[in-house]
């Protein structure tokens, strides 16, 4: 049987303990539909190539010539918030379909424990999308204002993990697929696109790479 060499995901040099925002991206094992379905979806809309970027496709830049890294960039989350949809990209919501992502119980159970992890972890979380076999989010890391309390401060993927075997062990089987995607957050304008990205995923389902159908087209992670 051939090697099959894994590519590390990590920024190499990155200390991912840093107070510094990220996107993350989890996936299913084998991009099962655990988590519910989109619904409202018209599927004979034509979705444009480059409206929305996927952030994963995104080359990172180095932490080393970045001055930004370490600055938040994040508001406050109030839930989908469209505002920065509607400035950006104003035909997004007339022209796009009007997909929306319905949560089994699975995927309720899912998404209370990410809504916990602030209970448990130096972390903030911002806007977040759980989708019918992965989940997007932003989130950004406090872990000096953790130490100077005398709390634990954690490395992200740490975080991840225990979220990971935390959610496997309350459903009861295998969740996920091995490791996670991270994005570190750069510039406003980054988030700005991020969070964009999120909000509307679920209108973007008809070409999202973890979509079954699109499997066959190559846009397979």
């Amino acid at each position: 049987m051939p090697y099959y060499h894994r590519r590390n995901p990590r920024l190499k040099g990155f200390d991912y303990k840093s107070d510094a925002d990220y996107f993350v991206t989890i996936c299913t094992a084998d991009r099962k539909y655990l988590f519910g379905e989109i619904i409202n979806s018209d599927p004979s809309i034509i979705l444009g190539e480059a409206l929305i970027p996927d952030p994963r496709i995104e080359t990172e830049s180095s932490s080393d010539s970045n001055p930004n890294v370490g600055a938040s960039f994040m508001a406050p989350s109030t839930g989908v918030d469209l505002t920065i949809a509607r400035t950006q990209f104003p035909d997004v919501i007339t022209k796009y379909s009007p997909g929306e992502m319905k949560l089994n119980e699975t995927g309720k159970q899912i998404k209370g424990l990410w809504e916990n992890l602030p209970q448990k972890f130096p972390v903030e979380l911002d806007e977040y999308q759980i989708m019918p076999n992965h989940i997007h989010a932003d989130l950004s890391l406090m872990n000096e204002e953790a130490s100077k309390n005398g709390k634990p401060v954690y490395i992200l993927g740490e975080m991840i993990r225990s979220f990971k075997a935390e959610a496997s062990h309350l459903i009861g089987q295998h969740l996920w697929q091995r490791g996670y995607y991270d994005h570190i957050i750069w510039d406003y304008d980054d988030y700005k696109r991020i969070r964009t990205y999120i909000v509307l995923n679920p209108k973007i389902w008809a070409r999202d790479r973890n979509n079954h159908k699109n499997f066959s087209v190559g846009l397979r992670a």
